[in-house]
């Protein structure tokens, strides 16, 4: 004899009236968007033992605009898509980097700049101020106005990560290396 079971399922959206930008240096960036790292110094790198090594932080002057702010209710969080994420780190969400030899590069960590440059995660939830964080860490960033009643100042930068893994010595290896990421804005 066949049994049969069943259950509801209710599906919830909402719609928003937000529309929000990323902003670079206070202006809406168009096309590819260059950040210069520091060059690594291999030697640095080796005096500083066989552990992690971290780099100076970059500041990525990045803000966000809305032509219509958020509707009370409705979440901001940034979605960080690495093009490569094939790391030795093991820690926070990291991003890989490839030299033109096609081997390892260092790996990169984005960091929230008003948190002690705490690495994020790779879709933290983005609060403005006065609005509490329902993350708490790698998955919080609070947003600081700047003059517009819905423009923000987003307190992201970079650092350079050398892990102690395998690829340690390719990364540490003399040669070009570059990362790509794409930044967007999504609502919750």
């Amino acid at each position: 004899m066949a049994k049969e079971a069943s259950a509801t399922l209710t599906l919830k959206t909402r719609l928003t009236a937000a529309t929000c930008n990323l902003t670079r240096n206070g202006l809406t960036p168009v096309g590819i968007q260059v950040v210069p790292l520091p060059v690594v110094n291999p030697g640095e790198v080796t005096r500083a033992g066989a552990g992690e090594w971290l780099g100076d932080i970059v500041p990525l002057n990045l803000g966000v605009r809305c032509s219509v702010a958020p509707e009370a209710g409705v979440g901001m969080s940034l979605v960080i898509t690495p093009l490569q994420t094939d790391t030795d780190h093991t820690g926070a969400a990291a991003i890989a980097s490839t030299k033109s030899d096609g081997k390892a590069g260092p790996d990169l960590l984005i960091v929230n700049t008003d948190n002690s440059n705490t690495p994020v995660s790779f879709n933290p939830q983005l609060a403005t101020d006065g609005q509490p964080c329902s993350n708490s860490g790698q998955g919080c960033v609070t947003l600081h106005a700047t003059g517009g009643v819905s423009d923000w100042r987003l307190p992201l930068g970079v650092r350079v990560l050398i892990p102690a893994g395998d690829k340690r010595d390719d990364m540490l290896a003399p040669g070009t290396w570059q990362a790509a990421v794409t930044l967007n804005v999504a609502y919750q």
